[in-house]
């Protein structure tokens, strides 16, 4: 297993945390696979009961590792990694928590859609930097995030690329709860232990039953918004905005 992510596995809770702390848990290709390993691990694992997703109290992840959009991108119907992680995430049968600390960047905040709850610090910033990048949305978020909070709130956020506070997350239902900075992940392996008293196989069900009522066609959306999403990186100014940004 790589180290830029680490699976442990206690009590029938297993916790995924990303591990590229010099890199603020920016994902790269490596990271991406890792962490996809993981998840099949865990999906494939009849003992355990959910998954807490955590980083670090800084940074729960930058998102992904610009450095990827420079170099060869998918062709032939292939995905990119960060899709096939969040594929493998979707795959998980049993709750997923997120416990968000500091930062949650790009992908950091779209893979929160496809989690069941997120618990987050109160000094969590969110961001979607898309559209300033020079890209656009991702993982998804162009259907789901609108389904969760609004059409009007998430044209603003995707449009902008606004900073968004744990208060405006909590208040627009992009997360669960908020609690006090440094406790994310004590509270999340509270919420963890309330769902291991209960029976895996409702879990199970009323997850797919909910997820059933999304209306949300995986293949389709990422395929739309990776085409679209290619189709912006590729620009020369927005490979100009991305080199700028990576001097930094």
């Amino acid at each position: 297993m790589s180290e830029k992510a680490i699976l442990t596995i206690e009590d029938r809770i297993a916790t995924l945390q990303f591990n590229r702390p010099e890199m603020r848990h920016a994902l790269d290709t490596e990271s991406y696979q890792a962490l996809a390993k993981c998840l099949d691990e865990v999906a494939n694992n009849d003992q355990i009961q959910t998954l807490i997703l955590t980083g670090s109290q800084d940074f729960f992840t930058a998102g992904n590792d610009l450095h990827d959009f420079l170099g060869p991108l998918p062709t032939d119907g292939e995905f990119f990694e960060g899709l096939k992680f969040l594929s493998a995430l979707r795959r998980v049968p049993v709750p997923i928590i997120a416990a968000v600390e500091g930062m949650a960047v790009g992908i950091g905040c779209t893979l929160l859609l496809h989690c069941e709850f997120v618990i987050a610090g109160e000094n969590t910033i969110f961001t979607m930097p898309f559209a300033p990048l020079g890209a656009c949305p991702e993982g998804g978020s162009s259907d789901l995030l609108p389904k969760a909070v609004g059409m009007r709130k998430a044209q603003e956020w995707l449009l902008l690329g606004s900073k968004i506070t744990a208060q405006e997350a909590l208040q627009t239902q992009l997360i669960t709860r908020t609690c006090s900075p440094g406790d994310t992940l004590n509270q999340a392996q509270q919420l963890a232990k309330q769902l291991c008293k209960l029976p895996r196989y409702s879990l199970i069900a009323t997850k797919a039953l909910l997820r059933q009522h999304q209306g949300f066609d995986e293949q389709a959306c990422f395929s739309a918004e990776q085409e679209r999403f290619i189709e912006c990186i590729t620009q020369p100014s927005s490979k100009a905005i991305i080199q700028a940004f990576l001097k930094k």
